[in-house]
């Protein structure tokens, strides 16, 4: 009891305090039961280290009883202090792994271009890697904070094969990878991505709603279709035209809350090159004209009137006037871009007709061509783009007995 008596806070302090609670006969209470059962609501908020002390000190004055009520709280807020340690290092180590999810749904999206043009076999390949890793984060964060910090032993390697393309190399890849022996103009749109947050959708829903009360437009998904017009001269004998294009959607769903549009393949322009008078109005006009890409919503068409129409064998369909589709927004590429350069590639807010008010929602697309319309005026190259192994989090299970899993991270 010596070291006891000295009230130092102490671990052997404290030990032979338990010794004495565990056997009190050799110590006279000096208090009633109803006085140590008083006292149980005046400790209830101390912290555990004031608990440790009042606990020396009721020994030291000889009161068993409220000395051993305050060691049993001591003891209980200890195993609290330490729980919540362990549960804040759970969710530390948890929201760790959980950061690489954003990463990987980054890498996904920057593969999708990287599918399209440069290694479609190899796009895919690393899509369903960081599709598998993102899965794989979430669940080894599930994990550590269920069964904890040992549960899962945690590291990092190149070995799983994954590659990174960083943001400011993404044009860099699509351009590299361009063939100098294609002079054609290609025009590829992937996807039209997070509609809902489009002033023109949101009032398109907004007169839905009034229309039909009941409807949940949050499940309903705008069919859109995308006009590109290349201010450029078509031909030789029609200098005063322009090249329209059209994409519709292969797909349209929504992921994460947002709504995509996917796109099928590249469409080519056959835009001239030398000494031709078409090619010669074409280099004229590209350092001031632009390429206009514009999404439209498209309404529906009333399936209802249309199954109506067609009960009876024979009886024709009542044609509907066509509707002038909505614009929802643009993105505007100056063509004289293409005079010294062969890429544009990248994701684009829409913007109102000057391209200056973002109306929300957005196109990821790439323009892209062999080599530059002004050889004269082409950039030297610049560095090599550059896709690297990623060093990714891999997550071992580790077995009851198997102290190899730290957990940490």
């Amino acid at each position: 009891l010596a070291a006891a008596r000295k009230g130092d806070g102490g671990d052997d302090d404290i030990g032979a305090l338990e010794a004495m609670i565990d056997n009190p006969d050799g110590a006279k209470n000096k208090r009633g039961t109803a006085e140590a059962a008083a006292e149980e609501d005046t400790t209830q908020k101390l912290s555990p280290e004031e608990l440790k002390a009042e606990v020396v000190r009721l020994r030291d004055s000889g009161e068993t009883r409220r000395a051993a009520l305050a060691f049993r709280r001591y003891k209980a807020a200890l195993a609290e202090k330490e729980r919540q340690k362990d549960l804040a290092r759970r969710k530390e180590v948890a929201d760790e792994i959980r950061a690489e999810i954003p990463k990987a749904k980054e890498q996904i999206e920057r593969f999708a271009f990287f599918e399209r043009f440069v290694d479609e076999g190899e796009g895919k390949k690393q899509i369903e890697s960081w599709r598998k890793y993102a899965e794989d984060c979430d669940l080894a964060a599930s994990a550590v904070e269920k069964l904890g910090l040992n549960a899962l032993e945690i590291t990092r390697t190149e070995a799983t094969g994954a590659l990174m393309i960083h943001d400011e190399d993404m044009q860099g890849i699509v351009e590299a990878s361009a063939d100098e022996d294609e002079e054609r103009f290609e025009v590829g749109i992937l996807s039209v991505r997070d509609l809902r947050e489009n002033r023109g959708v949101k009032k398109i829903f907004k007169e839905m709603k009034k229309e039909k009360p009941d409807i949940d437009v949050d499940s309903v998904v705008p069919n859109v279709r995308v006009n590109v017009v290349m201010h450029l001269p078509p031909s030789e004998t029609d200098t005063e035209g322009t090249i329209n294009l059209t994409f519709d959607p292969i797909s349209a769903e929504e992921e994460d809350g947002k709504t995509i549009h996917k796109f099928g393949p590249s469409q080519f322009i056959d835009l001239p090159r030398g000494t031709s008078r078409h090619a010669r109005v074409v280099l004229r006009r590209m350092n001031r004209k632009r390429l206009v890409l514009t999404v439209v919503y498209v309404p529906p068409a009333k399936e209802e009137e249309k199954r109506a129409s067609s009960w009876f064998w024979g009886r024709k369909e009542p044609e509907e006037p066509e509707q002038d589709p909505m614009v929802l927004g643009r993105v505007v590429v100056e063509l004289r871009r293409f005079l010294d350069g062969t890429t544009v590639a990248g994701e684009f807010p829409l913007t109102d007709s000057v391209g200056k008010r973002e109306l929300g929602g957005t196109v990821r697309m790439g323009l892209r061509t062999g080599r530059p319309y002004d050889p004269d005026a082409a950039e030297e190259e610049g560095p090599e783009p550059d896709v690297r192994p990623y060093g990714a989090m891999s997550f071992r299970p580790v077995k009851r007995g198997d102290g190899s899993g730290s957990g940490g991270g």
